[in-house]
């Protein structure tokens, strides 16, 4: 498919009568001709341009230009240090003769082709002129921003809501505009709508709730430590399914207990940790069929989870001690960091809009993906309690707004706080 969109924009290029990257300047062809042939050229690049972006998988958040670019077999995510430097060099140069063409479709008299040129290749890559700006930067060596990416959300305390059945709330989970909350004292999930109505409680014949998350059925899985079991619970609310985590990674690892999951639409990946809740290994599974597609793998760096999150291709895992936040690929094979401070604790995580939500002790930090502190929200400016222990944190961003929530194990309750 390169050799297919190289194709074009030699085509493109001798239309242009461009004279080469490094040089940018180019005999503009004004004849009636050569435009309508531009125009022509410009159709079958973007078709191959097109196709070339899906086949390499690059996704690009429209409103933030965060570029994360998940592949097979690769992870160009904050940087792009594994995707070659050709392929880099290649793709600025595809947008660059793009962006000339269209530029010479205005100054010629031809605004409408070049606003269908601009939408067709938003349309086809969100974003083109940031992904334009961060490839020329990575194919200059320019691989990772030094500046914060984004901007300081306003906070605004709507209020908390409990029950009786929450005994010290820490990990959450969003699934159809309700919220799930998993309880460390009691084998109890807790459901909540967002609004922090109470509409019941999922425990069956639980010992222990960590990690939870919903599957692509709505089906919403917990990891019960003591009994080294993943725990289906369907849309009724009763157990469905149980996997026996020992059973299924023998042969692969020692003893194992899952604690922090999630689920990216086709797998689900969890953090496990022996009985003393370290030597941690990631774990992919396929839930309909477990051990068709396992993948165990142990980390550098991954010592105690600190919660995991799936996102665009993309898996972050957090580890407690030392803190710090990670990022790999779906096959588990090149993970970098993304965040570390020493002097933190990351107790658990959420991801929305490129950004991570850390909830470390006396403040939620904003970190975005390149591991830049964004912004510090300290829990006093947002709570309307001093004795608090914010032991999980979870974002909610539909049609009933944008939220985040807190898990206050101290005090049995959940924060709202409109971002």
């Amino acid at each position: 498919m390169f050799d297919v969109c190289h194709a074009h924009a030699e085509r493109l290029q001798d239309i242009l009568g461009l004279c080469g990257r490094e040089s940018a300047s180019f005999v503009v062809p004004c004849d009636h001709n050569s435009l309508n042939a531009l125009e022509e050229g410009i159709e079958a690049f973007l078709l191959a341009f097109s196709r070339q972006m899906e086949q390499i998988g690059i996704l690009e958040d429209v409103h933030r230009n965060e570029l994360i670019l998940p592949t097979g077999n690769y992870l160009m995510l904050p940087d792009f240090g594994y995707l070659s430097q050709q392929r880099v060099r290649a793709i600025t140069r595809h947008l660059d003769v793009l962006m000339a063409a269209g530029e010479c479709l205005a100054k010629h008299g031809r605004e409408k082709a070049a606003r269908n040129l601009w939408c067709k290749l938003h349309r086809s890559l969100p974003g083109h002129a940031g992904l334009h700006q961060r490839l020329t930067q990575a194919s200059h060596g320019q691989t990772r921003s030094t500046q914060p990416c984004g901007h300081s959300y306003r906070v605004e305390p709507v209020g908390s809501f409990t029950h009786k059945s929450l005994d010290r709330p820490f990990i959450m989970c969003m699934n159809d505009d309700n919220l799930y909350v998993a309880n460390d004292m009691t084998p109890v999930i807790t459901v909540f709508d967002v609004q922090g109505d109470y509409l019941g409680d999922m425990s069956g014949d639980l010992i222990s709730t960590r990690g939870i998350f919903p599957d692509a059925s709505g089906n919403i899985w917990t990891c019960d430590f003591n009994t080294s079991e993943l725990i289906c619970f369907g849309r009724g609310g009763t157990i469905t399914e149980r996997i026996d985590f020992n059973s299924l990674l023998a042969g692969h690892t020692d003893s194992r207990r899952p604690i922090y999951g999630d689920f990216d639409g086709r797998h689900a990946f969890i953090q496990s940790s022996d009985d003393s809740n370290h030597n941690a290994v990631l774990v992919r599974l396929d839930l309909e069929s477990p051990s068709n597609t396992l993948l165990v793998r142990q980390m550098d760096g991954l010592d105690t989870p600190g919660g995991i999150h799936c996102r665009n291709g993309s898996i972050f895992y957090a580890n407690q001690k030392p803190p710090a936040l990670y990022g790999i690929d779906r096959d588990l094979s090149v993970p970098f960091r993304i965040y570390r401070q020493m002097n933190r604790w990351v107790i658990n995580f959420d991801f929305t809009d490129n950004m991570f939500f850390v909830s470390t002790p006396g403040a939620l930090t904003k970190v975005d993906i390149y591991g830049n502190n964004v912004q510090t929200i300290p829990y006093e400016n947002v709570l309307n309690t001093f004795n608090y222990y914010i032991d999980g944190v979870t974002v909610y961003n539909s049609g009933h707004g944008k939220y985040l929530f807190l898990a206050d194990a101290n005090n049995n309750h959940i924060h709202k706080i409109a971002i």
